[in-house]
């Protein structure tokens, strides 16, 4: 196992280490859905609901890792039960919360085996537990000297400041383009109930080009007020699609 010094030390991070601590892991889990959705979807597909490459839930993921599993740092089984419950608790939570916020599930299980409401399933709360595991003996420690290599720490309030200010604004672009994306769902569905030609027109127009930036990054979007819609873009875009291929 890897080892650093001062490790009890760790749960006494203050918070602008903490918060280059979370950006750190919000990256290295954009990295991996990378990885693992374009090996499956055979081209590259952009992850994430932020701008910027990371995603917030391994953020936060790791953090509580790091902190809620300190005790369990030097095992291996009962770390891999652990971070396997945690993250399934995180991943679920996050699910819900944002499907309640955006009244959209941003993604769903539903087709894999052992699942729980589409929210998490066997599989990836598996690979999340091995991910927790190689987090505690291999990422972490190298983490803490890295955000604690002393060269940096005169500047490090700098980089967090400037990392802070990014991710500010990036949430701010994002929730208003998210919120965009729910205008345009519900002009959409308007159209398709009142003016179906015009409805068709607009798709033609690729006037539902938010819709297909979303879908894009999380192909498996649903809404239970604007399925229909979705499934509209989701056709009409295999419609594209097919056409090019001719």
């Amino acid at each position: 196992m890897f080892k650093f010094e001062r490790i009890t030390e760790l749960l006494n991070v203050d918070v602008p280490h903490l918060f280059v601590m979370f950006i750190i892991f919000a990256f290295l889990g954009w990295m991996c859905e990378e990885v693992y959705c374009c090996s499956i979807e055979k081209k590259w597909v952009y992850r994430g609901m932020l701008f910027g490459p990371i995603c917030p839930i391994y953020g936060f993921g790791g953090v509580l890792i790091a902190y809620a599993l300190f005790p369990l740092r030097e095992t291996w089984i009962p770390l891999f039960i652990a971070s396997f419950v945690l993250t399934s608790v995180v991943e679920y939570f996050g699910s819900w919360v944002l499907e309640k916020v955006f009244h959209m599930k941003w993604w769903d299980y539903s087709h894999y085996k052992f699942n729980i409401n589409g929210r998490v399933c066997l599989l990836n709360s598996s690979l999340f537990g091995l991910m927790g595991v190689v987090a505690w003996h291999f990422v972490i420690p190298l983490i803490y000297k890295i955000i604690y290599f002393e060269p940096v720490q005169p500047y490090f309030l700098i980089i967090y400041y400037v990392l802070k200010v990014a991710i500010a604004v990036d949430l701010f672009f994002t929730v208003r383009h998210l919120v965009n994306l729910s205008t345009v769902l519900a002009k959409m569905k308007i159209q398709h109930e009142v003016h179906k030609e015009e409805f068709r027109k607009k798709l033609e127009e690729r006037k539902a080009k938010i819709v297909e930036h979303w879908l894009s990054r999380y192909p498996k979007l649903k809404s239970k007020e604007y399925d229909e819609m979705i499934k509209k873009v989701k056709e009409f875009k295999n419609h594209i699609k097919h056409n090019k291929k001719n």
